[in-house]
């Protein structure tokens, strides 16, 4: 599960979003994400590696689902 920090460095503000992979903990610089969004159905993709789950259709376009915990090889929970 996702969350926002808020950090203070050097007397600025920034948010950045927190997120786990395996047991490692991650992140990124709210202004790099463009949306975080519900969980939607995931149709699967033939033929393809084992890391991407398949894709969402998200507003009309079609996005590519990509499990990272597999494609960084880290241990899955």
């Amino acid at each position: 599960m996702e969350e926002i920090k808020k950090e203070k460095q050097g007397g600025l503000e920034r948010q950045i979003v927190v997120f786990n992979l395996g047991n490692e903990e991650f992140g990124v610089n709210i202004s790099e994400v463009r949306e975080i969004i519900r969980m939607e159905q995931i149709t699967g993709i033939p033929n393809t590696a084992s890391y991407i789950k398949g894709v969402i259709n998200l507003r009309g376009g079609i996005i590519v689902i990509i499990d990272l915990t597999m494609k960084l090889g880290l241990p899955l929970k």
